[in-house]
């Protein structure tokens, strides 16, 4: 506010109780119910005093970052520790990473204000996202779906409305396109350990 900057805020879906019948749209009021929501919700708020200000609701944010960069899902399915235990239950809209900064480009350039949806069209669970990354690198799983009592409070097959957001000109790589973008990234590349994933 001091020096007129111009702030773009990454927030979530989980701003949302999951309680709507349709898919969610930016007008649509809030009503988080778990921590993580409550906090995205209560920041937006003062975001939203800003005069220059853009507040970005996205899903779970997935691709490849490079070499020894923090990696996300990928980074966990390319280099596991252990067994990865992950949500099977709820249904989510993944955004593609490289979608990310073309859809702010886009939006300031169009010199927009508010509240806009940032998610794909094509709905997963996040064990079932992982297990498609997966077999880019392996034939065995080292993943298993989190059994729905070890979850924290989560809104169940939360869909969001990113007609906005599209209408100005922002594109999201289906899901298919995207998985194959990300595996000739990993053949090109190491994973965040060092160490080389060849494809199998």
């Amino acid at each position: 506010r001091e020096i007129g900057a111009f702030l773009v805020f990454p927030s979530s879906i989980f701003v949302f109780g999951g309680e709507k019948q349709g898919k969610y749209d930016e007008s649509d009021v809030p009503n988080p119910i778990n921590v993580y929501g409550k906090t995205k919700a209560e920041a937006e708020g003062i975001v939203r005093n800003l005069p220059h200000h853009i507040i970005l609701r996205t899903d779970m944010i997935y691709g490849y970052n490079g070499e020894g960069m923090r990696n996300g899902l990928v980074g966990l399915v390319t280099n596991p520790k252990k067994t990865i235990w992950l949500d099977d239950e709820n249904l989510r809209q993944p955004l593609f990473l490289d979608d990310m900064e073309p859809a702010i480009r886009t939006l300031l350039d169009h010199e927009r204000i508010g509240t806009f949806h940032l998610a794909g069209e094509d709905r997963i669970t996040q064990y079932d996202l992982a297990r498609r990354i997966e077999e880019l690198i392996r034939d065995s799983s080292v993943l298993e779906p989190r059994p729905p009592e070890q979850l924290a409070p989560r809104p169940r097959n939360l869909a969001i409305d990113t007609t906005e957001a599209r209408d100005i000109g922002v594109v999201f790589t289906p899901l298919d396109s995207s998985i194959r973008i990300i595996e000739g990234q990993l053949s090109k590349g190491v994973g965040p350990e060092g160490a080389p994933r060849p494809l199998h």
